[in-house]
């Protein structure tokens, strides 16, 4: 389900809504609007903070445990900037909890709406604050480790541990089933967030474009272009070697033969990207045929 808001595309991710039915099938309107409401304020504060940034919001897609946030100008953002934006919905988190006792003594929350209002928060706070992709805490962590470590490498590592993260919760409900408590929340978590590592790791493509459009920016501005050259095997995967293009940077590839003694030909963005959205599967021998045609 996707709406337009201005300029921003804000789109309902499916395991949402099958946790809406879920909640409305088994009566639990109260805990949906405050889960609905928690999550309200979690993404605000990404929101205000990335608009105090200056970041321009392409999309946003509402999931059950957050949200994830395009950015148009991803490539521009500075370590400290994308650091505020994922630290602001832990932050706004935290006011929630606060703020659910605060509006309970004002009469405005009753006893069960204020305490699951708490709750809901505090699960967002805590499920966020794990240093893994694609949780706040691993954006957090990728921020401090994009100083001293390449944007993508710190990304491939964060996701792994997402998996791990992932991994751990649907152990831990099935250990509960063992123990013969029929808990699936925790299952339910993993699964989702499973799926949205896999989706982090398959972004290389639009993140290629965004840096496209910081670099046409770059150029406008008349400023210069580093160019990133690399030297890979001629049966390097197109994949495998994706996440190494995701600098902002002019890149040439230079593609070797198998000893790595002779240079086979000079692989350009513009092939490697028209190759590798016609084969998954490509590799650098794919492009250079491809050019021969």
């Amino acid at each position: 389900m996707k709406f337009r808001i201005g300029k921003t595309a804000l789109r309902i991710h499916s395991a949402l809504l099958f946790f809406w039915m879920v909640f409305l099938i088994t009566g639990a309107a109260e805990s949906l609007a405050s889960s609905l409401l928690a999550l309200l304020l979690h993404e605000t504060g990404h929101l205000l903070a990335a608009k105090r940034q200056g970041q321009t919001i392409e999309e946003i897609e509402i999931a059950p445990y957050g949200a994830v946030i395009t950015l148009a100008n991803l490539e521009e953002a500075s370590p400290l900037s994308a650091l505020l934006t994922a630290l602001a919905g832990p932050v706004f988190s935290l006011i929630g909890c606060f703020l659910a006792a605060a509006l309970e003594q004002c009469g405005i929350f009753s006893f069960s709406f204020a305490r699951l209002f708490a709750k809901h928060n505090l699960l967002l706070l805590l499920l966020n604050l794990f240093p893994a992709l694609p949780m706040d805490g691993g954006r957090m962590l990728r921020a401090v480790l994009s100083v001293f470590l390449p944007y993508t490498t710190a990304t491939r590592w964060l996701i792994r541990i997402g998996y791990l993260f992932s991994a751990w919760l649907m152990i831990l409900s099935l250990y509960y089933g063992i123990q013969g408590k029929l808990i699936l929340s925790p299952a339910f978590a993993g699964i989702y967030l499973m799926y949205a590592a896999a989706l982090e790791g398959r972004q290389g493509i639009g993140r290629y474009i965004t840096s496209l459009i910081a670099r046409r920016k770059r150029l406008e501005d008349h400023e210069y272009i580093e160019i990133k050259e690399i030297a890979a095997g001629s049966h390097m995967p197109l994949l495998q070697l994706l996440p190494a293009m995701h600098t902002g940077k002019l890149h040439r590839i230079y593609v070797l033969s198998d000893d790595g003694m002779d240079e086979k030909g000079i692989v350009l963005e513009k092939d490697f990207f028209e190759t590798l959205m016609q084969r998954q599967d490509a590799t650098l021998e794919d492009v250079l045929k491809t050019r021969r045609k």
